[in-house]
């Protein structure tokens, strides 16, 4: 049963599987090294020192992370959050895809548009940088998804040591 969600969570998100471009790229231009798979059919890298001088940002785009030498576990627990929010974004605007070309009654003409469409969920959290801006605040930690990764996996305070997002995952699913 894990395996068939897998496989249709993949099939639902596959433009997720362009985020591998950026690891790929960053390690055929030297900025990162030691290519790896992650959990949740991460593709991952590490930054190189001399980028980690003016980049201090563990990053990812989609399914493509690249991290600060040394990452924590809680810091790829962190940058999971934002896989899982892009698979959300995508497949919202896959539906969106789907409602549009049923309503524009073109057909298998306009494909290519909803494909793009489909495919532009990976970019649907970009707005929330500006948004952070114009809301008077810093325009990466005052992202709604930063704030809701950081959220879910900083400690919960008290002396515990653990997160959110770790107790929910410790907790028995129902399926």
């Amino acid at each position: 049963m894990k395996l068939a969600l897998r496989i249709i969570r993949y099939v639902l998100t596959w433009p997720s599987f362009l985020g591998y471009l950026f690891p790929l790229v960053m390690v055929g231009v030297f900025a990162a090294r030691e290519l790896r798979f992650e959990d949740n059919a991460v593709l991952a890298a590490t930054w190189r020192p001399w980028v980690t001088k003016f980049w201090k940002y563990s990053t990812t785009l989609s399914r493509g992370m690249v991290f600060q030498p040394g990452a924590s576990d809680r810091m790829l627990a962190h940058e999971q959050v934002h896989v899982r929010q892009v698979e959300d974004r995508l497949v919202l605007a896959l539906l969106i895809s789907i409602i549009w070309a049923v309503a524009d009654g073109n057909g298998l003409e306009s494909w290519a548009l909803h494909l793009a469409v489909w495919s532009s969920g990976i970019l649907w959290q970009v707005p929330n940088f500006l948004m952070a801006l114009l809301r008077g605040g810093h325009v990466y930690r005052d992202a709604e998804h930063e704030r809701s990764a950081y959220a879910q996996t900083d400690l919960i305070g008290r002396g515990e040591d653990r997160s959110w997002l770790d107790e929910h995952l410790s907790k028995p699913r129902s399926w």
